[in-house]
């Protein structure tokens, strides 16, 4: 077998892996469909005992499109203001699905961002790069395009979730598995 089909099979495989991972997760963060990114970040806050802040700016370009900053007590995610709404969307679930919950190590430092309303030396750690030559970036990357298209999908055919438990308890038990595919 050749190194570049040895390379695509290794590929596919951490690709299924992180798609199961995600689903693991989203399950787990009990979030229904439809997905809003504020839904996600509120579930993820709570898991994790952490609150996020989104924060939208005007982020120089060429740059990053969006960062994660770790203060010591909260997350803040500082996204480009100047983008369309799915856009934002995405570059949001890429921080908060694919390096916060995706448990990345950052970068020391802020990167020389400075974010309106934090001061000097209040970010611990920030994640902010402009390339994929990165295997964290790659995976976060991919976890929002992945979580996009579920979102998508199942806001089209899944039924508005019930919040009463006993009828959620009996969608789980009869295998309503439309949830998080």
């Amino acid at each position: 077998m050749s190194d570049g089909l040895r390379a695509a099979r290794r590929e596919r495989a951490a690709d299924r892996e992180l798609e199961r991972r995600l689903r693991r997760q989203l399950r787990d963060l009990e979030v229904d469909p439809p997905l809003t990114v504020e839904a996600l970040c509120d579930a993820v806050s709570r898991k994790r005992g952490r609150e996020i802040l989104l924060r939208p700016h005007p982020l120089p370009v060429p740059g990053p499109q969006g960062l994660w900053l770790e203060t010591r007590t909260c997350d803040v995610i500082v996204y480009q203001e100047r983008t369309t709404p799915m856009h934002r969307r995405h570059i949001i679930l890429h921080e908060v699905m694919g390096h916060i919950y995706g448990a990345h190590k950052s970068d020391a430092g802020n990167g020389g961002f400075t974010v309106p309303g934090l001061n000097d030396g209040a970010v611990r750690q920030a994640l902010a790069r402009c390339a994929y030559d990165d295997d964290q970036e790659c995976e976060a990357e991919k976890a929002a395009t992945i979580v996009t298209a579920w979102a998508f999908v199942l806001d089209e055919v899944a039924p508005t979730a019930s919040g009463h438990p006993e009828l959620r308890r009996v969608h789980s038990a009869i295998g309503d598995h439309r949830g998080w595919l």
